[in-house]
């Protein structure tokens, strides 16, 4: 497995600093309740239509995951978040990289047997080659958006995906844009994402759902392996406990952690929900 890295030690924290700790899946965005059927029936709506969207997002995401962000090669090698691989501030050429070609495995040396130091940090400098790449990818096409990376005919069907379904769900994904722009606005504010899915997924739908400019990738936390709890553990290391902490989810799992760790959490389970979240934060109650 890869090394996990530390994030650079912090004090108490800023009493003025407020965190938003976002779910991914049908808190930020509607997906898995798309494809297993849950959406359609909580409303009462066309389940075949709603299935349909599902699985033409699904393979958005994983088109976007595989064409720009190495997916088949990181399956098996999934992170928690981007310092688990990458020093900050680590810089490296990689314009003439040779991707393809430069014989990386998608499972470690360790795992089958290779125990040569050599080849393990080969291994490893390649895989960390991978994630510098969506580094620098990230960095550039969370302002230039999906034409940098899709043809076109699939930037524009993912515009008429995303409007029928956000005609569908009442406008849920534009609340929770407005949102994040209130939240990003805002000196004092940060937004976090913890996903349940897999990281390059992840990068992949928050591009799709218009949402990566608001979530630096030092932002982005995949929990797979490690769950939520240590996930808001380690946030809470890094900002500081007299930080001010709002969790916004609609799992179990997550509101469970927010109370052990005494969180503030901000159920959602329909979009009103989000309105009111939206409306607090216009009139500056959050």
């Amino acid at each position: 497995p890869a090394r996990r890295r530390k994030s650079q030690p912090v004090d108490d924290g800023d009493p003025g600093r407020k965190i938003f700790i976002w779910d991914l899946d049908e808190t930020l965005l509607l997906y898995s309740s798309l494809l297993d059927g849950s959406y359609a029936k909580a409303l009462d709506l066309d389940y075949h239509r709603m299935d349909q969207l599902g699985r033409a997002i699904e393979k958005l995401v994983f088109a976007l995951s595989d064409q720009s962000f190495f997916l088949k090669d990181l399956e098996k090698s999934d992170q928690c978040h981007i310092e688990d691989i990458i020093q900050d501030g680590t810089v490296v050429d990689l314009s003439s990289y040779d991707f393809v070609n430069d014989g990386f495995t998608s499972t470690s040396p360790e795992s089958s047997g290779e125990m040569e130091a050599a080849v393990h940090q080969r291994w490893y400098r390649q895989l960390s080659n991978r994630y510098l790449h969506i580094q620098n990818t990230w960095s550039r096409v969370r302002a230039t958006g999906l034409p940098d990376l899709l043809v076109m005919e699939q930037v524009k069907e993912n515009e008429q995906l995303q409007q029928e379904l956000d005609q569908i769900a009442d406008n849920w994904h534009q609340t929770v844009l407005r949102c994040l722009a209130l939240i990003s606005s805002r000196p004092t504010c940060t937004n976090i994402v913890i996903s349940s899915c897999h990281y390059v997924p992840t990068l992949s739908k928050l591009l799709l759902y218009g949402m990566a400019q608001h979530f630096p990738l030092s932002g982005v936390y995949a929990s797979g392996s490690a769950g939520k709890e240590a996930c808001l553990e380690r946030i809470k290391a890094r900002f500081g406990s007299k930080c001010t902490y709002l969790v916004v989810g609609n799992g179990g799992e997550e509101e469970a952690a927010s109370r052990k760790l005494d969180l503030i959490f901000w159920p959602i389970r329909k979009v009103s929900d989000h309105l009111a979240l939206s409306q607090a934060l216009t009139l500056e109650h959050m």
